[in-house]
């Protein structure tokens, strides 16, 4: 499928898109709508993953606006609308979804990107690589554990570290581009670069200038190379101007940061690129509000009123020993008092030990209650775990409380938790929680259908993050 235009008094652009020779289904998933434009590369069992490209696609439509905020904001709505739905739903558990976006303006674009799609500037006759792949192989290139060049061809290529729809919260890759006159823009899916190399792909956009046509080559040329995955691509032309001469003072790139998952922009905190296997540094800087000393002291010159003050008369009598006087009849020295009952012991004193016998009675009835509530709670709770290296299904909670567990085993698949992307391991490791016992199996079914082909499961030299998923 193929869909071009013009926009008028802004860049050309055009898409293409194909299911390609291999999969039955396409799970890719893309938007054209100027300024706003984006590619997705949907994961997951069953026809999950075009669940989940799909809404990534609609939500950013639906809330990103004109502005670098928005667009931000819109893809971590996308997050949790995604995560949302597959919690909702088991036959969806375990469902993702790579974005690359870009929202333009006559002479800038603004990239925020996710997973391993990618977008590439072609400027002077030079492809460069914009974005940066959320994979562990590129992220072992990164650290010169493997040769750059094996990245592309790697078997472990899919193996993702980020993707939105995964867990509540993601990191976001944003960068600012400045762009000239005579610039073209791609993004596309991993279905286009797992086939074609990037001086392939540079060759291509250089010979057909349409936009269209040469959206439609880069899918015929995926497909003719063997079009083992669904393949996407997005091409935003920015046009020359006559008579317009290009800037070269102009920074044609600003580095790209990574924008911390949780509380929504600007409140995030940017964090630089840095290498993924030992943290993300601070990019530096400093929020607004204000500040206050360590230690919580107060201002200067704010006096601190004390908690008690004592007379010089009631010092005088604690210096001598003596106490103040009770009402007439009391022992010299005595506590005063307005209660008879305290001093006669008499009948009065009775209902005050009432009241505190039914007190703790009441007291310890809340907490049987509390207990059996707890108890039958346990017994309804359900969830996806860990044992003995495979996925299985339990009745309670996972954990433990004052180390006794709070759970009991229902059964054990024959699905290997090591033959699952690690983000999935780690999800298992924490118990994926089920509404009820068929909901369980229905999400550790689904668990068959995320594992990794025996040649891409990482090996001892690799070792991957605890935020790490593959693309089937």
């Amino acid at each position: 499928m193929t869909t071009g235009a013009v926009d008028r008094g802004g860049p050309r652009y055009a898409a293409a898109t194909d299911v390609g020779l291999v999969r039955s289904n396409n799970e890719d998933a893309f938007l054209t709508a100027p300024p706003l434009f984006a590619v997705a590369d949907g994961m997951g069992g069953h026809r999950a993953g075009e669940v989940a490209s799909a809404g990534a696609i609609r939500t950013l439509q639906k809330e990103a606006g004109h502005d670098t905020d928005s667009l931000v904001a819109a893809v971590q709505s996308a997050n949790r609308v995604v995560h949302a739905e597959a919690a909702a739903n088991p036959d969806l558990s375990g469902m993702g979804t790579t974005i690359t976006a870009m929202m333009t303006t006559h002479d800038s674009a603004q990239i925020v990107h996710v997973g391993d799609s990618r977008a590439y500037l072609l400027r002077d006759g030079r492809l460069r690589r914009l974005t940066q792949d959320h994979t562990v192989v590129d992220r072992l290139a990164r650290e010169g554990k493997i040769p750059a060049a094996e990245v592309d061809r790697h078997p472990q290529r899919s193996v993702l570290e980020r993707a939105l729809g995964v867990s509540p919260e993601v990191d976001i890759d944003v960068q600012l581009l400045d762009v000239r006159p005579g610039d073209r823009l791609l993004l596309c899916t991993d279905g286009l670069t797992s086939m074609l190399d990037d001086d392939e792909i540079r060759d291509i956009l250089l010979t057909d200038l349409d936009p269209q046509t040469a959206a439609q080559a880069l899918i015929d040329a995926a497909l003719a190379a063997g079009g083992k995955d669904n393949v996407t691509a997005v091409i935003v032309d920015f046009p020359r101007l006559d008579g317009a001469t290009a800037d070269p003072s102009r920074t044609a790139e600003q580095p790209a940061v990574v924008l911390a998952g949780g509380a929504p922009y600007p409140s995030s905190r940017l964090r630089s690129t840095g290498s993924r296997s030992t943290g993300i540094h601070s990019a530096g800087g400093t929020t607004g509000g204000s500040v206050r000393p360590a230690g919580g002291s107060a201002p200067a010159g704010a006096r601190t009123p004390p908690s008690h003050r004592v007379s010089h008369q009631a010092s005088y009598q604690a210096s001598r020993g003596i106490r103040q006087a009770g009402p007439p009849g009391s022992a010299p020295g005595s506590r005063p008092s307005s209660d008879p009952s305290e001093t006669s012991g008499g009948p009065a004193s009775r209902p005050r030990r009432t009241r505190l016998v039914l007190g703790v009675a009441i007291v310890v009835l809340v907490l049987v209650l509390g207990l059996l509530g707890g108890f039958l709670a346990l017994r309804s709770s359900w969830y996806v775990g860990e044992r003995s290296g495979h996925v299985a299904v339990f009745r309670g909670v996972p954990g433990s409380f004052a180390g006794i567990r709070v759970s009991s085993l229902a059964h054990v698949t024959d699905i290997t938790t090591v033959s699952l992307p690690a983000i999935y391991q780690q999800q298992l490791r924490d118990g994926i929680a089920a509404a009820d016992r068929k909901a369980a199996d229905r999400t550790a079914e689904n668990m068959r259908h995320l594992q990794v082909p025996a040649e891409q499961i990482p090996t001892s030299t690799v070792t991957p993050t605890s935020t790490e998923t593959a693309s089937p």
